[in-house]
């Protein structure tokens, strides 16, 4: 076989697909291409759907083409895809066409995700969404997460929240109530996070950091899943829940969209040196569409208040030169407060530390959470 175009790739893809997943047992499936935006990536997308189906699949056609470019037998491909495209369809919810309109029936499957709103312009523009710091929140519906960490799931869309009638604000306030407890959120010492994935022996060698004077100071958060459980930050009373384990103040870093790491700020750590390791890590080891930020958090425990460590930083200096003048500088809105509460009653700052306009103020199309 000469060697194919992209556009050549994708026709001659389609047609064998059919032919492979005939065989498995698919005997009518529609396959299509579409472009795709979704966190952290944008990619033309193969679609496979049963033709008397509701819910389909969806595979980034751009890597398997990737794979061709750089030798890899066409055959092989096809072959893997077909296997892979079988098993996701075999595995595919059964939610019919009027449990999917309804808002009633869908919102017990609600969860909330959280992803960096700098590269995410393009996919923010269509979904509602809160600002925290530099992420944004955004809402999801779970339909069903595999063993295999597999997610089969739908982004709540603008135009979706108009086919339900329900609004930006109602959406999110379902959102932080149910997901806590539909997928609830995991705080684990890294003692006993790298104990399970190492072994006890090897675990030894690697032991010493991960407490100070006999107690945990670094942990692990994810959802029970851990599949895009960074969104956990958004749940009420996560960061208060934290701030008890690590008694007191704490940073945040960024591991992954599916995990944050949680470490005790007890005089000894430097968010800079913290903020180099995570850009280190995220340049080194974690994949584009895993990637959440370079950036690092920190939990006020006293006054409840999520930021930007160096925003944290920042205040401290002011508070500290306004009581040297014996000033009352008062308290910066907590934008973690903010996202449990109704939007009505709270005040959503962005990431340079401004106070933004009442959501509800903001144009239809572009509104934010």
């Amino acid at each position: 076989m000469d060697h194919m175009t992209f556009d050549e790739f994708k026709g001659v893809l389609a047609e064998d697909l059919k032919e492979s997943l005939y065989t498995r047992g698919y005997e009518n499936v529609e396959i299509g291409f579409t472009h795709t935006n979704k966190a952290n990536v944008e990619y033309e997308a193969m679609t496979i759907k049963p033709a008397d189906g509701q819910i389909g699949i969806n595979f980034n056609i751009e890597t398997f083409y990737d794979d061709y470019e750089k030798g890899r037998d066409y055959s092989e491909i096809r072959h893997g895809i077909a296997d892979l495209a079988a098993r996701s369809l075999d595995n595919a919810p059964e939610v019919n066409t009027a449990v999917l309109t309804d808002y009633e029936q869908m919102k017990n499957k609600l969860s909330v995700e959280v992803i960096s709103k700098k590269g995410n312009e393009t996919f923010l523009e269509n979904i509602p969404h809160k600002d925290l710091e530099d992420m944004a929140v955004y809402y999801r519906f779970v339909l069903d997460v595999h063993a295999n960490g597999e997610m089969q799931s739908i982004t709540v869309t603008n135009n979706m929240l108009e086919n339900y009638g329900i609004t930006a604000d109602q959406l999110h306030e379902d959102a932080i109530a149910n997901a806590p407890n539909y997928r609830p959120a995991v705080i684990k010492t890294m003692t006993d996070t790298l104990r399970e994935m190492m072994g006890v022996d090897m675990f030894d060698m690697f032991a010493e950091g991960l407490k100070r004077d006999g107690k945990d100071i670094i942990f692990v958060a994810s959802t029970e899943d851990k599949v895009n459980g960074a969104g956990i930050l958004a749940y009420p009373e996560f960061l208060k829940d934290a701030s008890e384990k690590l008694d007191g103040d704490f940073f945040v870093l960024p591991s992954s969209r599916h995990e944050v790491i949680l470490i005790a700020d007890d005089g000894m750590a430097d968010y800079r040196n913290l903020q180099d390791m995570v850009e280190q890590v995220n340049a080194s080891e974690v994949s584009p569409e895993d990637k959440l930020t370079d950036n690092v958090y920190h939990y006020d425990s006293k006054d409840g208040i999520f930021e930007l460590a160096f925003h944290y930083e920042e205040r401290q200096a002011a508070k500290e030169a306004a009581e040297k003048d014996g000033e009352d500088i008062g308290e910066k809105p907590s934008v973690l407060k903010e996202l449990g509460e109704k939007v009505k009653n709270a005040s959503i700052i962005n990431e340079k530390g401004e106070k933004l306009k009442d959501p509800k103020s903001k144009a239809k199309g572009g509104e934010a959470l």
